[in-house]
Formats: C-alpha cells, sequence, structure tokens
C-alpha cells in the first residue's frame, strides 16, 4: 500500500513539475482568473501543507504551530529558483516520512488538528488534497501557455490510439513521461528549415531514425527515400535545429501535383516530449500547402504508437494502406485534407 501511494504522490509532483517547466518566468506570480489562486499561491499551499503534514509525522500533530496557513495564499513575485525551493520544501518532508514508513505501519493513529485518524486515512486525505490543487496548477500553466502547450495526458483526438497501446497507466511510467517535459531544456529556439535531401546533416539522422526503426521493427524495410527522391525538386526536406544542433527532420515527398507524402518525420530521443514533431509536422503541412498540395498522406508503424497519438491529434485520419504499404501487417496508414 505504502508504495502504491507513494507512487501516486510522485505521479503528482512530475505533473506538477512539469506544468511550471512551461510556464514562463513572469506567469509564475500572475494570479489566476478573476484574481483567484495563481502558480505561486498553488505552489505555497500544497508544500506548505505537506511540510506541515508530515514533518514528524508520527510524534506530532499534522497541523504545526509554525505554518501560517492564509500565507500561502498572499500575492508574491518570486523567481523561479524561490518558487522551485518552496515546491521542493513539502515534497522532502513527504517522502522522508513515507520512507520510515512499511504496510504494517498503516494502521497505526496520527492527528491533524487533534482529530485522531489512521495512517492510511490520513495518507489517502493528502495524495487527494496534493491531486486536487496540482491538478489547478496544470490548468492554469494550460491556460498561460495557449496554443504551445505540451499534454501531460492523452492529447485530444488521440485516445483511439492511446488505448491501443496504454503504455502511461501505471504511476511511475506516467511520472517518467512527464518529468521529460519539465527535465527539456527550452524549445523556444528551435528552428525548421527546408535543406538540401543529400547534405551530410539529412543523411546523417536519417541514419539514426533507420537504426531506430530497424530495433523496432526487425528484419522490415525502413521505407527510407529513394535516389529519385533525392533527385526530385519537388522533394522538401525539413530539418529542426536547436542552437545549430541537428535534433529532428521530416521530409514532403510528391506523390501527384496535388497529393503530398509526408516520411522521415523524427525527432532525436533527448528531444522529445518537447512538442518538436508537432513543429515539424505543421511546418510540412504549411510547405505542401505553398506547393499546391491539397491532401497529404502518411504511413507509420504499430510499434509507434506516439508517431500515431501525434497525426491523429494533428488531425489525420485513418486510411486503407496505399502504395507500397498494401503488404506490409504492421504498417498504418494515414491522410488528412488541407
Amino acid at each position: 500500500m505504502i508504495a502504491s501511494i507513494e507512487a501516486e504522490y510522485r505521479r503528482y509532483k512530475a505533473l506538477g513539475e512539469a506544468a511550471i517547466a512551461q510556464v514562463a518566468d513572469v506567469d509564475l506570480s500572475r494570479p489566476g482568473p478573476n484574481d483567484g489562486n495563481g502558480i505561486a499561491a498553488l505552489v505555497w499551499h500544497i508544500s506548505g501543507n505537506l511540510e506541515s503534514r508530515f514533518t514528524d509525522f508520527r510524534l506530532s500533530d499534522g497541523e504545526k504551530p509554525w505554518r501560517v496557513r492564509d500565507d500561502e495564499f498572499s500575492r508574491r513575485t518570486v523567481t523561479r529558483e524561490e518558487l522551485l525551493d518552496r515546491w521542493k520544501t513539502g515534497w522532502r518532508a513527504l517522502f522522508g516520512a513515507l520512507e520510515g514508513l512499511t504496510d504494517a505501519d498503516v494502521t497505526g493513529t496520527v492527528t491533524v488538528r487533534s482529530q485522531p485518524m489512521r495512517i492510511d486515512e490520513a495518507l489517502h486525505r493528502s495524495l487527494a488534497h496534493t491531486a486536487y490543487h496540482v491538478g489547478q496548477l496544470v490548468y492554469l500553466a494550460k491556460l498561460l501557455r495557449g496554443g504551445e502547450w505540451l499534454c501531460l495526458s492523452i492529447p485530444l483526438g488521440a485516445s483511439d490510439a492511446y488505448n491501443r497501446a496504454p503504455v502511461f497507466e501505471r504511476a511511475a511510467a506516467h511520472a517518467a513521461h512527464v518529468a521529460a517535459v519539465a527535465e527539456a531544456p527550452p524549445a523556444g529556439n528551435v528552428t525548421i528549415a527546408s535543406e538540401p535531401a543529400g547534405s551530410l546533416d539529412a543523411l546523417a539522422i536519417c541514419a539514426e531514425l533507420d537504426d531506430e526503426l530497424r530495433q523496432r521493427y526487425p528484419g522490415e524495410p525502413t521505407n527510407g527515400l529513394t535516389p529519385g527522391d533525392l533527385d526530385d525538386p519537388a522533394t522538401r526536406f525539413l530539418i529542426a535545429r536547436l542552437q545549430g544542433e541537428v535534433i529532428g527532420c521530416g521530409v514532403l515527398r510528391r506523390l501527384e501535383p496535388w497529393l503530398g507524402e509526408v516520411k522521415r518525420m523524427f525527432v532525436r530521443p533527448d528531444f522529445r516530449g518537447r512538442g518538436v514533431g508537432r513543429r515539424i509536422l505543421a511546418a510540412l503541412e504549411a510547405t505542401a500547402q505553398d506547393d499546391g498540395v491539397r491532401t497529404l498522406r502518411l504511413e507509420t508503424g504499430v510499434r509507434q504508437p506516439e508517431a500515431i497519438r501525434l497525426y491523429e491529434s494533428a488531425g489525420f485520419r485513418a486510411i486503407p494502406p496505399y502504395g507500397e504499404f498494401v503488404d506490409s501487417p504492421s504498417s498504418r496508414c494515414f491522410e488528412k485534407h488541407l
């Protein structure tokens, strides 16, 4: 029981940190809608509650005399460093207390505001309280981030794809997934531009993509570009760079004057979960429209659920396999009218 409760706490800690990571410094101190609680107030309250409840957890009342609860909701201007320091204080107290507990301890008693309750009851009450306020924090961060928000759960329109490969159901897996958003450096300086398909950078990142595809689909073709594609002036090879470093790519291949195909969609592993793939896809769509393409098709595979979620959430709909993919049982094909 203690292990499962701790895993859920860590899930919500990761969600909170991934939300905070997406918010600009100036917005951390901004009040919420209708002058309500902003992110700083929620962080101070979550941390203050955890610190009070779990300092000397079994030895003293959970509502400490040194806690000034109302002050947690006061307006304050803070730096990101100050906010994260305050955030960590409460979680440190929580995990320190959980470290000393076993399942045999849950029938013991603690008090909160002089009211006795079993340890398991106190933990479930605290977990629900924390999840409630982390949910508010995530919602506020999403409002502030707007269209640049990186989804921390199942993206809208991607439920069917996720249900086919539900890889984040357990708390630890979900926490690890969203933690990547919090730990990644800012992606605001990513540039996406068309470059020669035969350049050394293009060939190198395609080689990385092929290596990953061979690991996911042993013995199957990687379905890359043909020499004719490389020489075709209608082929558009887009490369994403962060501070000059190549981090992703995508290709627009012309099938008909009105029909294009998205190929070679790839983001290097260290830069995933930050919306880079979505930006490459949007750039390919814009390039296609500029070139007079009215419809896009693409193929991905059953062992790439993250790619399927991206395409479905971007408005692509599933279609029967086409062309070279007709007899490929691992292929999943999609189409979008621009």
